[in-house]
């Protein structure tokens, strides 16, 4: 029985072996085949394919905002070093996310909105809403940031993520409440 086994384990090898190569020389895959997700979404409902596309639009608009905000930081530290390490990184990188010059991350928010439009389940609006709380977070809407963060509490009370973030939207929100107050000059 041993035997047995150890010749099909060798053969599966083998044929491994023999076609890698051939493979090899195809070039990149991910050029030739379509993304899983998308090809997954065949077998989904019309309306369900439009939610899921909806949503990956919003997500790789945010991510295209955030890697050409990381390649300007990187130029600006490397023109600047000194400049550049005084500055509060997530303080900085907010605000130019808020600034949008491209309008990527803008455009990335109405297709989360849309996507929120189009979700016809819990789990859905869940995903929509907890997009659109990064989203908002970074273009600065911090009142619709909390109104998602609260909608996910809404929607999944005993979720441990939900209560993160809804915790997390709440500190921030304290902290930007906190910044704003004037100092007390101790003569009151």
């Amino acid at each position: 029985m041993r035997a047995r086994e150890w010749v099909q384990i060798s053969g599966v090898l083998g044929l491994c072996l023999f076609v890698a190569p051939f493979l090899a020389t195809r070039g990149p895959r991910h050029q030739e085949m379509p993304p899983i997700a998308a090809a997954a979404d065949r077998w989904l409902p019309a309306s369900r394919r439009r939610f899921e596309a909806l949503v990956r639009e919003a997500h790789r608009g945010r991510t295209r905002a955030r890697l050409r905000l990381n390649e300007e930081r990187e130029m600006l530290e490397q023109w600047d070093p000194a400049g550049m390490a005084h500055i509060d990184g997530e303080g900085w990188r907010l605000q130019q996310m808020a600034a949008d010059p491209t309008g990527t991350l803008r455009r990335s928010w109405e297709a989360a909105r849309q996507a929120e439009a189009e979700a016809s389940t819990p789990d859905e609006c869940y995903r929509a809403a907890e997009l659109l709380v990064l989203l908002e977070h970074e273009l600065g809407d911090h009142a619709a940031e909390r109104g998602h963060a609260q909608k996910l509490g809404a929607l999944r009370p005993h979720d441990k993520r939900a209560h993160m973030v809804v915790e997390r939207v709440a500190h921030c929100s304290q902290r930007r409440l906190l910044t704003r107050q004037p100092m007390s000059s101790g003569h009151e």
